[in-house]
């Protein structure tokens, strides 16, 4: 049964992808700029053999935007609007809007766990290439994004308003013709490091990981974001602990405090004695009983200057 539901999902989401895409071999599209060039040229050019997690991780893209499309019903935006135009370069262009509010009101739906504070430089990128296409290409004048960010597991929904910037969009121009000029076998692949390198399926084979001790200084801001985290989580659980064991002085097993009730419980725990065992049944050597697992344990450090 795992394998055919396997099968079943990598062909329904080839169905889509050829539905919704193309052949994507032939053109540089807008979520290409908005990620690492290697990464955007490899997908054209290999075939990714994806894991029944990684297949659903796709679908819930697709569920979102089947939300964000519910949602917004009423309105009735263009969906899959898709504008083909080539740069000075000649570098063939594609972009594929996810929803058209319209004529001129671009939205693009991200599904994500972790919903940011300020929209990824990427995905600015990408709804920059759109709505530069639709400015210059389809002379819309009054052009203008939003990028819906949806969390499926928990239904928690951001959306970030996008002011057009020409200067960014010659920026996307320009990265296209590279990705493009790459892909063609005309330069050398590049690599840019970011948070989600994790989840590339060329991970293993990038150039830029194959140090022991890998130079990303892309990762800083992502790095001290966790270091402050774990400090005020630190502590927060100090802070607690405290003010539990000011609540535990007063010995009343139950409190009525406003809104919120406490109470103060004992639990019991059981322990085995080992050494007693081992003394009461002679036994000497516990390797035979014992058993090793491996876990991973990240840790940051802030480096002294």
């Amino acid at each position: 049964m795992e394998t055919q539901f396997k099968t079943g999902l990598m062909l329904d989401l080839q169905r889509q992808k050829d539905k919704d895409l193309g052949d994507r071999s032939t053109y540089i599209g807008a979520s290409d700029v908005g990620q690492c060039p290697r990464k955007a040229v490899l997908q054209k050019q290999e075939e990714i053999s994806l894991s029944v997690e990684q297949m659903i991780i796709f679908k819930r893209g697709h569920l979102a935007e089947e939300i964000v499309a519910a949602g917004f019903s009423a309105y009735n935006p263009e969906r899959q609007h898709e504008i083909s135009f080539k740069t000075e370069n000649g570098t063939p262009i594609k972009v594929h809007i996810d929803f058209l509010f319209g004529k001129e009101a671009v939205m693009e739906v991200k599904s994500t766990d972790s919903i940011p504070d300020v929209p990824y430089s990427s995905w600015e990128l990408q709804i920059q290439l759109q709505m530069g296409a639709l400015k210059f290409i389809e002379n819309r004048q009054n052009v203008r994004g939003r990028i819906f960010v949806l969390n499926v597991n928990t239904g928690e929904q951001k959306i970030f308003p996008v002011e057009f910037d020409e200067a960014m969009y010659n920026i996307a121009l320009k990265k296209a013709d590279k990705i493009w000029a790459m892909h063609m076998g005309e330069m050398d692949m590049e690599m840019s490091v970011s948070p989600i390198c994790g989840y590339c399926p060329f991970l293993k084979t990038c150039p830029q990981f194959v140090d022991d001790v890998v130079e990303a200084p892309e990762l800083e801001e992502e790095a001290e974001s966790i270091f402050n985290l774990e400090k005020q989580i630190k502590k927060l659980n100090s802070e607690v602990k405290s003010k539990k064991s000011s609540i535990k002085k007063l010995e009343t097993p139950k409190i009525k405090a406003g809104n919120f009730f406490i109470e103060v419980q004992s639990r019991n725990r059981t322990n085995t004695d080992v050494k007693k065992i081992c003394e009461d049944y002679g036994v000497k050597d516990l390797s035979p009983y014992q058993s090793t697992t491996s876990f991973e344990v990240m840790s940051i450090k802030e480096v002294k200057k």
